[in-house]
């Protein structure tokens, strides 16, 4: 993952402008953090290993050939920050490190707790070299803790986390089995909260507080995220069942004429507008329907053959104008190569094509947040391994050349 990089290009000022991040981190769930912070101005050095740096650089697909080009992680995960290739595991790299540490004001790592202790970047030796730091770690199950607990420091891919939580047990067929649904939630939700929590710890620094340590773990996060079934289950110890909302319906994926649409019904004056709308108005006070969790006992017996017997004469959009047009919310169902989408997608700004260094171009997805009146950056294209070195140690350390060089000789550097 080489190619021409967007460095030495003018760079606009984001809110998070003058806040060093310096990153320790791997895979989806420690990149994407650091990233968003990246692009909301933040400067952030992602400290990577000589020899071979992030795992994801390397993960196939590419766009271009695996020598050239950059794989699916660089592109979604390594833009708007800096590539600085360190191997600290040396005492020279180590005392590069430190003096990293002594100018950030953020660290960040998704190692395992007792790896970034191996590793000398725990929160007690990061925070003894800059008591001003705020160190932010982003595990499978969180920093330890004074009571143990079921899990501790075991490895934590964001399947694991999703079948420890009840997200896998959401989308599980009638027969009982668990599918993942293939989009990484526990990875990126964890490393959202963990921004949250970045920010909310450089606002209490900047009000006085001593500096924070944050830790999330991205069991605790998708508990969260999980965190209805989770309480209707203490209130009458039920487990609900998967693939429908809890307390509604109709919600959720129906078949029409000609594919399926999306019903969200979510309460008693939708399910009346609903009926209205379908033309069952003897229906919306009906005793067995008038509430959303009775409805969810008959979604599969009652609600699900009814709505399809009214779409089986309508198309996805003639059913989806009906229901519009009486206040039920409904939408067909797109997928990415969907021209409506990525339309959208464009013009609200969370995704903007990139050129290539071959004058062809790519539709990259940003930051989501947008803020009234302040600035909006677009990254490029993502460094290579260690292509910021020698920019960020000037930079942050005024390291002379001369000692950029011998470091490199010896292979601290890249």
């Amino acid at each position: 993952m080489s190619g021409a990089s967007t460095t030495g290009e003018p760079r606009r000022r984001g809110l998070l402008d003058g806040i060093r991040v310096l990153s320790v981190d791997n895979y989806f769930a420690g990149n994407y953090g650091p990233q968003l912070l990246a692009m909301h101005g933040a400067d952030v050095a992602k400290i990577e290993q000589p020899d071979g740096g992030d795992p994801l650089r390397t993960d196939a697909p590419y766009l271009g050939d695996a020598a050239g080009g950059y794989s699916h992680g660089e592109l979604r995960l390594m833009r708007g920050k800096s590539s600085v290739a360190l191997d600290f595991r040396q005492p020279a790299g180590r005392a590069v490190l430190r003096r990293l540490v002594e100018r950030a004001d953020v660290f960040w790592t998704n190692l395992r707790p007792a790896a970034a202790l191996r590793a000398g970047i725990d929160p007690d030796t990061v925070q003894a070299i800059n008591p001003r730091l705020v160190y932010a770690s982003l595990s499978g199950f969180g920093l330890p803790a004074a009571q143990p607990t079921p899990f501790a420091d075991e490895p934590a891919f964001d399947i694991i986390i999703h079948a420890l939580t009840g997200l896998m047990t959401r989308n599980a067929d009638p027969d009982g089995t668990p599918h993942y649904n293939g989009v990484a939630v526990a990875d990126q939700v964890g490393s959202l909260f963990a921004v949250c929590g970045v920010l909310m710890a450089l606002l209490a620094r900047e009000r006085g507080a001593d500096a924070a340590r944050v830790d999330v773990a991205m069991f605790d996060s998708m508990i969260a995220l999980n965190e209805k079934t989770f309480t209707l289950f203490g209130m009458d110890r039920v487990v609900r069942p998967p693939r429908i909302s809890a307390t509604n319906s109709p919600f959720g994926a129906y078949r029409g004429r000609d594919g399926h649409i999306v019903i969200g019904v979510g309460g008693t004056v939708l399910w009346k507008r609903f009926c209205t709308a379908i033309g069952r108005d003897d229906l919306a006070e009906h005793p067995d329907l008038d509430s959303g969790v009775k409805r969810v006992k008959v979604e599969r017996t009652v609600i699900r053959p009814l709505i399809e017997d009214w779409l089986s004469t309508r198309t996805v959009e003639q059913a989806s104008r009906i229901l519009l047009e009486h206040g039920v919310p409904a939408s067909p169902i797109l997928e990415v190569d969907s021209p409506v989408l990525r339309e959208q997608a464009l013009a609200r700004g969370v995704a903007h094509e990139v050129p290539l260094p071959d004058g062809s171009r790519i539709a990259l997805v940003d930051s989501p947040i947008r803020l009234p009146g302040g600035p909006e950056l677009e990254v490029g294209l993502p460094s290579a391994l260690g292509e910021d070195t020698d920019r960020v140690l000037r930079d942050w350390l005024a390291m002379p050349d001369a000692e950029i060089a011998a470091l490199r000789r010896d292979g601290v550097l890249k």
